[in-house]
């Protein structure tokens, strides 16, 4: 899976301190659902959010605003979530008696069970034109897989024997990412272009680990662990594009969900996780959990341009200790040329560990 390269690390020099604009503050939505326990917006598609609400023992998809939540759980499933979003259909898993790839239509009744013949288990991460991609298990080795978009048996494997487990996380153009359990420990970022031959391996040179996450417009990110922790990373294409965007003054950090320029993401200070948010074309970094109120620690997980605004989703863990809401930041798109408030510098290296 992947080819050993030189890893070519990129540099960021950039002010430090607030720039402050007239963008630079960030609004705070609460989209809990009302009665719930806890929830979470976990991706951005279409204006809307999709994540879980937990009520009871029970984690169900759910879809966050432009209206009141609607939720997804299938008739007979006992837990849910929704990973992906193509044109009118939603891709994840559902759990009956094991977790369930499957696909939906807009609503609860429509779920489709895409679990393949002989899985033990399955779940769908990512989808694009008609195309899904995740992985099933057989005898509990975890394998890369594509959904064609024929049913659950009209499958491709990306799976290399030699490999212990792989996953299909995002699928950008046609080209799918995602990871490989090369050996014991070891995890490398993995990129295919629809056939198991023709995997590349995009782990950076000098890292012990690494996933992509996500993928939009030829823009990868995810994390990779250079010995000191995990460390938010952006590629675009191969290993010798991977840098390091680890804000300064933060421990570790792991990039999910981008739009090619804005990434969500978190960041870690002192064991405390915090939302953050990168804006790749100024090379500028901003710390999300100040924007809060009553909150004691945030993540980020997805980003998405709407309605002329910047929506960053996740969840917020309240001061009280009751279960994480799920919230969304927004701000204005900026002016060219604006810069975003709390700018941090962008380490070349740092940190890590396996984020799914």
């Amino acid at each position: 899976m992947r080819r050993r390269h030189y890893f070519r690390t990129t540099f960021v020099s950039i002010a430090t301190g607030l720039l402050a604009t007239a963008h630079a503050q960030w609004a705070v939505t609460d989209l809990h659902p009302q009665g719930a326990d806890a929830s979470s917006a976990n991706l951005a598609a279409g204006g809307y959010a999709y994540g879980a609400v937990e009520s009871g023992a029970s984690w169900q998809a759910e879809r966050f605003g432009q209206g009141p939540a609607v939720n997804f759980n299938p008739l007979g499933a006992t837990a849910s979530g929704i990973a992906g979003v193509d044109g009118s259909y939603q891709y994840g898993s559902a759990t009956f008696d094991q977790v369930h790839a499957g696909r939906w239509n807009g609503s609860a009744a429509t779920f489709e069970d895409w679990n393949p013949q002989g899985a033990d288990w399955s779940i769908i991460y990512a989808a694009e034109s008609g195309v899904a991609g995740g992985y099933a298990a057989y005898g509990g080795t975890e394998k890369a897989i594509l959904w064609n978009g024929g049913g659950p048996n009209d499958i491709t494997s990306l799976h290399n024997d030699n490999w212990l487990n792989s996953s299909v996380d995002a699928i950008d153009g046609g080209v799918q990412y995602g990871d490989a359990n090369l050996s014991a420990g070891v995890y490398h970022a993995m990129k295919w272009t629809g056939s198991a031959a023709s995997y590349e391996d995009m782990n950076p040179i000098g890292s012990q680990a690494s996933q992509v996450i996500d993928s939009t417009a030829g823009t990868q990110v995810g994390f990779a662990d250079f010995g000191t922790g995990n460390t938010a990373v952006v590629w675009h294409g191969s290993a010798l594009s991977a840098a390091a965007v680890g804000p300064s003054g933060f421990d570790a950090s792991v990039a999910f969900g981008t739009t090619g320029q804005y990434v969500a993401g978190i960041v870690w200070k002192n064991g405390v996780s915090h939302a953050g948010f990168w804006d790749l074309s100024t090379n500028l970094f901003t710390d999300l959990q100040p924007f809060l109120s009553g909150y004691q620690s945030s993540s980020a997980y997805d980003v998405q341009v709407y309605g002329g605004q910047i929506q960053v989703f996740g969840v917020a863990n309240p001061n009280t200790g009751d279960g994480g809401h799920a919230v969304m930041w927004t701000m204005p798109v900026p002016e060219p040329g604006c810069m975003l408030g709390q700018a941090c510098l962008l380490l070349p290296l740092a940190r890590r560990r396996k984020a799914r």
